[in-house]
């Protein structure tokens, strides 16, 4: 079977946001499919097409996989599910409460924890702050979606390597997830 990439990758080797690359896969400049499960995926023999026809260099030379994996903790399940879909990225794990994040960050190689749980904002800044004390986590990048209709305390703003409002989130995760 013939070697395809998730956007997310497909946007890491050609250099550019997976934004990008699904705004060309429905715009018709790059060729893709989608899986049953409705994900896109675009053949590695399409991206060298690509390439060559634009005379673009590969941007990731070695290896396409992606061992860092990135952690979601995100209390609406339907925005939790559209950055889910956002990222096709294979090695998204989902929070689903303080416990198993806790459980996520202790037994997996995380580079990214997107963040979006204010529910409790005592315990969200207690957890931000153990998590930025644990010294097998200090160098997570951690990105604060914030919520629109609120202000958050600037309490929060020390624990997050990034900050977006909820509205922006996809633009943002495209730039700073590399």
């Amino acid at each position: 079977m013939a070697k395809a990439y998730t956007t997310f990758q497909a946007a890491k080797i050609l250099g550019v946001s997976p934004p990008t690359v699904i705004k060309w896969a429905n715009d018709g400049i790059i060729n893709s499919y989608r899986t049953p499960g409705g994900h896109r995926r675009i053949l590695a023999s399409e991206i060298q097409r690509f390439l060559a026809k634009h005379n673009l260099p590969e941007k990731q030379k070695k290896s396409t996989e992606l061992p860092e994996k990135i952690a979601l903790f995100i209390s609406d399940e339907a925005y939790s599910q559209l950055i889910l879909e956002f990222l096709d990225h294979e090695h998204v794990l989902k929070a689903d409460d303080p416990f198993h994040l806790g459980w996520i960050l202790g037994k997996n190689h995380i580079r990214y924890l997107i963040w979006d749980w204010y529910e409790e904002p005592k315990n969200a800044l207690f957890l931000l702050s153990r998590i930025r004390a644990e010294v097998q986590l200090q160098h997570t990048i951690i990105i604060g979606l914030l919520p629109l209709y609120e202000q958050l305390s600037s309490s929060f703003s020390p624990y997050f390597s990034h900050c977006t409002p909820k509205n922006q989130a996809l633009s943002n995760l495209g730039k700073w997830i590399v």
